[in-house]
């Protein structure tokens, strides 16, 4: 709901394409920083209990948002949003955890296509409110449903019986909350302040070095929130980095196609309103949902690499599309269709690869970092994409087409490396990995 919202709230205060975009790096940069640490967490304390906690907290960002009177203290309360966004590797760990093994595949496409389902109703809402109220009532629509998701959760999710209890790892989630947050911090600012700038310089390097730490520390402790012999391993070294391709590749569809759509006819674009541009979100919709679909009950026959590598060849063909058709909101529909469904793809197999190799009591852990990998790539994706679109902008400071059609071009670029990254998962180790899932009885 707030994509199509971005324009309008750009407007209202003021600011520009780079700072705007805070808004979703704000979002991502909390959520890489806490997905790890929230699916460990509900390895260690009860997935559903987590669950619930995450629910809250996005629940009370979104409040935050919708009382927000300027962009400083929006981008503070979803920040606070971010920080619950691990409750969907926590539905995927709930669902390895509580189901047998022959019914897991379609639950776990059932979970990505409430992903695709939520993101074309997000859309077609968001732009409706935007037009017809304000961009205030979106968040508050979204605490809303924020509330429903925690009684339905205590209603009907049942306590996963598998733990792993630890201590609470607070040198592990230091280190990963200041790497994390210096390395994306300084991909946020690239753009403003400048790539060579000292600043950014020094904020990428510190990150760099203290994750490369958080290696070495995390390799020796007993109990440490990143187990980092299992997440080198080969078949989850390239899922991670397969999804953090996608991630990148993912903020192209589903913001700046909103966005180019949005654009007014003489640099290029649509001229399209809120509500119109979102309804171009709704092929992308039910694309994902068809994805996902498609994924669970084939995913025993083709297996999760290969899976994977065809959601991101979809992606790269709906994505090069866009960069190259002539703009309508015919091409621009069927080409994001085309990319959503190629998204949805890689959203259930990566979830899928982990559940085949990692055990029941680290999968929540597994899931968490999967999740740090593709909020890191949306992060940057948006980041660098934002600054594409300002670099192409015309003589007055304002995005063009120009601009827009790069950026998908550079987002097409990050799937073909998705596909790489799939291809060299060793497919005979992962595909035969024999599994035992524990579930209530």
């Amino acid at each position: 709901m707030v994509i199509p919202a971005l324009p309008t709230i750009r407007q209202d205060f003021g600011t520009d394409s780079s700072s705007i975009a805070w808004v979703m790096s704000g979002f991502f940069i909390s959520s890489a920083i806490f997905t790890g640490i929230m699916g460990r967490f509900g390895d260690m304390f009860g997935q559903r209990r987590i669950l619930l906690v995450t629910i809250g907290v996005y629940g009370l960002g979104s409040l935050g948002c919708a009382l927000s009177p300027n962009l400083v203290v929006l981008v503070v309360s979803r920040v606070i949003m971010g920080s619950g966004a691990g409750m969907i590797p926590l539905c995927y760990s709930i669902a390895r955890n509580s189901l047998p093994v022959r019914g897991l595949a379609r639950a776990m496409g059932a979970i990505a296509m409430m992903i695709g389902l939520g993101a074309g109703i997000g859309m077609v809402l968001g732009g409706f409110i935007v037009d017809h109220f304000s961009w205030h009532a979106s968040f508050v629509l979204a605490a809303t449903l924020s509330l429903l998701a925690a009684i339905l959760v205590l209603v009907y999710v049942p306590e996963v019986l598998t733990r792993s209890p630890a201590k609470i790892d607070v040198i592990g989630a230091t280190l990963l909350a200041c790497g994390l947050g210096g390395l994306l911090f300084a991909i946020s600012r690239g753009a403003a302040w400048g790539w060579a700038d000292q600043r950014i310089i020094s904020l990428m390097s510190g990150g760099f070095v203290v994750l490369v730490i958080l290696v070495v520390i995390e390799s020796h402790r007993a109990e440490p929130l990143l187990h980092i012999p299992t997440l080198r391993k080969r078949p989850i070294f390239f899922t991670n980095i397969g999804s953090l391709m996608m991630g990148s590749g993912q903020v192209a569809v589903s913001i700046l196609i909103v966005q180019a759509a949005q654009l007014p006819t003489d640099s290029g674009g649509l001229g399209a309103s809120a509500s119109a541009s979102g309804l171009l979100i709704v092929p992308y919709s039910i694309a994902m949902v068809a994805g996902s679909q498609i994924s669970g009950r084939s995913a025993n026959r083709f297996g999760g690499r290969l899976i994977f590598a065809t959601g991101a060849a979809f992606a790269f063909v709906g994505l090069m599309g866009v960069a190259t058709a002539p703009m309508s909101l015919w091409e621009l529909s069927v080409m994001a269709g085309v990319s959503g469904l190629g998204i949805s793809m890689t959203l259930f197999a990566a979830p899928y690869l982990l559940y085949l190799y990692v055990p029941s009591s680290r999968i929540g852990e597994a899931n968490g970092t999967n999740g740090i990998a593709r909020a890191l790539g949306q992060s940057f994706g948006t980041q660098v994409t934002a600054t594409v679109v300002t670099m192409g902008g015309v003589l007055q400071g304002d995005p063009s087409i120009y601009g827009f059609r790069l950026a998908f071009q550079l987002s097409a670029m990050a799937c073909a490396l998705a596909i790489v990254a799939s291809l060299l998962i060793p497919k005979s180790k992962l595909e035969s990995f024999p599994v035992s899932v524990q579930h209530p009885t």
